[in-house]
């Protein structure tokens, strides 16, 4: 019994790995091939973690050792999901060649694959193949599961946005397995740092995760995506964020309609009507408007505006984002407001 079980696995190892011995000469003649002689460097592909979904490029290396030109004709998959590229391509003796291919997970199921690639080509006039195995592991949909589903905090007004957030991000993986080493991607809004506090031999990581919006940032809300990923680019899934900031600053007008070297007057108040005492104060813009800003003394709540443009299309609208240093409760604050505004040449 235990030797019909090794013959058996000698079978299935010489299907798997090995060049198709019938059509090779076992000894080497002039110009001839030796048994080994012509072979994939790999005995097996492991094609690693692939999202379902996905298609993921790849390659193996076929060496040929023997005197003879191989050309090689074309790959085999064992199923549709494995295609081979362009073809033929001519190994010369003594030499070697990087075949490509690529794996296709679309309509895989979660879980591992195993499969076969053939390798199909001519040496001395001969037909003749070389067979491995190609393995992967399929991350369905359900693969990497996050608690809660969503992250979301507020800064209230005098806004900091220095101020800092911190909620729990939980991570489980298929079967209860960790997911190994994640990469965290952020919006560029959003600066995130995540400690991973998970006891040793948890089922689930649990992530300290500390938000805070960045300094380009301004009184509204903000959404986005935590893009969570495996250390060599697979994306895994994704964690929506949202962030809210508000503002008890009125500025006055709400908006403002301006032309080429227009003046404006922009009156910034606290919302409970109480003076505001600015420090220092800038207005930036993206879409081609220059602007000047002047005001009496520090100390003042209002701002003057000069407003010119060379390359601003009539009847642009856009944002007018106003930055703002100012002194609350003996702290210094740094606030950021948009003014709506329309273009009009």
């Amino acid at each position: 019994m235990i030797r019909v079980i090794a013959v058996f696995i000698s079978i299935v190892l010489s299907f798997l790995c090995g060049c198709d011995k019938a059509t090779v000469p076992d000894q080497a003649g002039p110009g001839g091939l030796s048994d080994g002689s012509i072979r994939v460097r790999q005995s097996a592909i492991s094609l690693g973690k692939i999202k379902s979904g996905s298609k993921l490029d790849s390659q193996f290396d076929f060496i040929n050792n023997s005197l003879s030109i191989v050309k090689i004709t074309g790959l085999r998959g064992g199923c549709s999901c494995i295609v081979g590229g362009a073809f033929p391509i001519v190994v010369p003796p003594n030499g070697s060649a990087s075949i490509p291919f690529y794996f296709d997970a679309r309509g895989k199921p979660d879980g591992d694959f195993q499969s076969k690639l053939t390798v199909l080509y001519l040496a001395d006039g001969k037909e003749q193949r070389c067979s491995f195995g190609v393995f992967a592991d399929i991350l369905g949909e359900d693969y990497l599961t996050v608690s809660p589903p969503s992250f979301s905090f507020e800064i209230s007004n005098p806004v900091d946005f220095l101020q800092q957030r911190d909620g729990r991000v939980f991570l489980k993986g298929r079967n209860g397995t960790l997911p190994g080493k994640l990469v965290f991607d952020a919006p560029d809004w959003l600066q995130i740092s995540l400690i991973d506090q998970s006891p040793s031999n948890s089922e689930v990581t649990d992530w300290l995760l500390s938000a805070k919006v960045r300094e380009n940032g301004y009184a509204g809300s903000f959404y986005g995506e935590i893009v969570i990923k495996s250390e060599n680019g697979l994306l895994l899934t994704t964690l929506p964020v949202t962030a809210k900031i508000l503002t008890n600053i009125d500025i006055q007008p709400a908006s403002i309609t301006c032309s080429n070297q227009s003046v404006a007057t922009l009156v910034l108040r606290m919302k409970d009507g109480s003076s505001l005492s600015l420090e220092t104060v800038d207005v930036i813009n993206d879409q081609g408007l220059e602007i000047n800003v002047s005001s009496t003394e520090k100390g003042f709540d209002f701002i003057n505006l000069s407003i010119s443009s060379k390359s601003a299309t009539p009847y642009t609208s856009g944002y007018l984002l106003v930055r703002i240093i100012t002194w609350l409760d003996g702290n210094e604050k740094r606030i950021f407001c948009r003014v709506p505004y329309l273009f009009v040449r």
